[in-house]
């Protein structure tokens, strides 16, 4: 499972116009968005694998933004950067997949 690439433009698109161009600590500007999510449980842990929707466990998809220098990580939540049902997610599909669904079907 991975980010959608247009999902990932929007992200990158957002978080310079936030001001986000610089790493925090060592000011590089050699930041990468990873295409892969992270994902947070809150809650109990660890989860029961068989039982991932308990109510007292919270699943949330994280943007990893870290810097190729001094390696500082930052999280930030994806339902954020979401505008109504937009998928953001791609399951199972390669790149050029992907590109050709987007070519026949826009979103």
């Amino acid at each position: 499972m991975r980010w959608r690439k247009a999902f990932l433009v929007e992200v990158k698109e957002k978080l310079a116009q936030l001001g986000l161009t610089n790493c925090a600590v060592c000011e590089s500007e050699n930041l990468t968005v990873h295409r892969f999510p992270c994902l947070a449980l809150m809650g109990d842990f660890p989860p029961e694998i068989g039982n991932l929707d308990d109510p007292e466990v919270t699943t949330e998809y994280l943007v990893r933004v870290e810097c190729s220098v001094c390696g500082y990580v930052m999280l930030f939540n994806a339902e954020r950067f979401r505008t109504g049902n937009d998928e953001t997610l791609v399951r199972g599909l390669t790149e050029e997949e992907e590109d050709e669904l987007e070519r026949r079907d826009p979103l």
